[in-house]
């Protein structure tokens, strides 16, 4: 590196998100941080890796002045309020729809009682009053009730029941949040508070503790219809004022949910999508002043790529926490005191990066196309190319190792996912939908496994 520091003194941050203390020094501004503070687009979508926590974390430091941001995770949920929701004879998806408007108002609440700003004498007389009754609720429960967060009602932990699985067994009395509040009164104020001033609720890591259960998809489906109710009735348009909840969600979860009127979210999903230029700028921004990317990794051509950087990229699923994760493994097998990263140092990173990305995969998809594992073991030992797609799901499904009949819903996600791209009759690139999220796999073409595959698998 021309400034003549080493890779043994490099730091490149975190890989994620939540452990990244510099994030703010050098977050990227997509195009989505526009799209989330205005309220165009509510629910993001992405898969692992891909940025959407950063995005979530980052948005208190990005609003304007006077615009209000509360990170809201599952913790909050009202968990009191369910039982009650039920006893309605609701089904499952309304109940949870009805447990996370009186989440959310709860919480729109609470950011209002914390904010720094003159509230007009509608929202200040309507903010007291929610106070008063909550105090005097509180004063009619037993001393052993000590706030109002969900957690403090849990005595006993179990595994996968329960949403989003953890089986929580609580100790009466079971009390929502803004107790002694009613829904109707909570919105009630969100709409007078909706009219006085900017405020985001940003919901994240909703798919920590996912399982697939008919309980956790009616969890979400719940979460998705209540912000989508709340961004119908509390925005202000152009006005600068209004309530945006925004979303945070792993694609292949999202789109695992079945639930009437899906369609109509369509005009406010946003896919969380990197490209090369993005991510050399994720980087950059990443590396001590003075040094350029262009410094950091031995010049010339790399295999197949123009640039060892573009090497890298070409074997990730274009997501920044894999890119930093590779170029970090390929510092910690350089030697320390080199101000370059070799290309031979490159080969040998990708030896374990390449594992990494196998695990991650399986991990990743498990509970959504539990299939999928032993499709991707399938494809161990064998060719990197598959003359057809046909002969690609004849081949996995002849392997003895997968339990799978060779036809398109069986193996889609694994082109839907960029596992595996396509070349059209042979003629120009491999294409991944990655790169391409709006590509149709051909009737006709050549079928390859993804580069971040082949070390892993032993591909020939």
């Amino acid at each position: 590196m021309e400034n003549g520091l080493t890779l043994g003194e490099l730091d490149l941050g975190g890989s994620d998100a939540e452990s990244d203390r510099r994030l703010a020094e050098y977050f990227v501004t997509t195009p989505y941080v526009s799209e989330a503070l205005a309220g165009r687009r509510t629910l993001f979508l992405g898969r692992k890796g891909s940025g959407k926590s950063a995005l979530c974390t980052s948005l208190p430091e990005l609003a304007p002045d006077g615009h209000i941001v509360r990170i809201v995770s599952p913790d909050k949920y009202a968990w009191s309020a369910l039982p009650e929701n039920e006893r309605r004879n609701l089904l499952s998806a309304q109940a949870h729809t009805s447990t996370w408007l009186h989440t959310l108002t709860a919480e729109l609440a609470s950011a209002a009682f914390g904010a720094e700003r003159a509230w007009s004498p509608a929202v200040s007389h309507a903010l007291s009053e929610v106070k008063r009754k909550e105090v005097a609720n509180d004063g009619a429960t037993e001393n052993g009730r000590a706030n109002g967060s969900p957690l403090s009602q849990i005595r006993q932990v179990g595994i996968n029941v329960a949403g989003f699985g953890f089986n929580l067994a609580r100790d009466a009395p079971q009390l929502a949040p803004m107790r002694g509040v009613s829904l109707e009164e909570l919105l009630t104020l969100a709409n007078l508070i909706a009219d006085e001033a900017p405020i985001t609720l940003a919901l994240d890591r909703l798919d920590d503790s996912w399982d697939a259960s008919p309980d956790s998809q009616s969890m979400l489906i719940g979460l998705v219809k209540a912000a989508k109710t709340l961004n119908d009735t509390l925005s202000r348009g152009p006005t600068g004022t209004g309530v945006r909840v925004l979303v945070f969600l792993r694609s292949e979860i999202y789109n695992s949910l079945d639930f009437d009127d899906k369609d109509k979210l369509h005009t406010r999903e946003q896919s969380v999508e990197w490209t090369y230029d993005l991510l050399a700028e994720m980087i950059g921004r990443r590396l001590p002043a003075g040094v350029h990317l262009d410094d950091l990794f031995e010049r010339g051509s790399m295999g197949d790529a123009p640039s060892a950087f573009a090497y890298v990229i070409r074997r990730t699923f274009l997501r920044p926490r894999e890119v930093i994760q590779f170029i970090d493994e390929c510092v910690r097998v350089s030697d320390a005191s080199s101000h370059t990263i070799s290309k031979s140092a490159v080969r040998r990173a990708e030896v374990r990066f390449s594992k990494w990305k196998l695990d991650d995969l399986k991990q990743e998809f498990r509970r959504v196309y539990p299939q999928m594992i032993d499709q991707l073991e399938s494809l161990r030992d064998g060719p990197r190319r598959f003359d057809s797609w046909d002969q690609m799901c004849s081949s996995i499904a002849n392997s003895g190792r997968a339990d799978s009949i060779p036809d398109d819903a069986t193996f889609s996600p694994l082109f839907d996912n960029s596992i595996v791209g396509v070349r059209a009759n042979d003629q120009g690139k491999v294409k991944y939908r990655t790169e391409y999220p709006d590509l149709a796999r051909p009737r006709e073409g050549a079928v390859y496994i993804h580069p971040s595959l082949h070390k892993a698998l032993n591909l020939r």
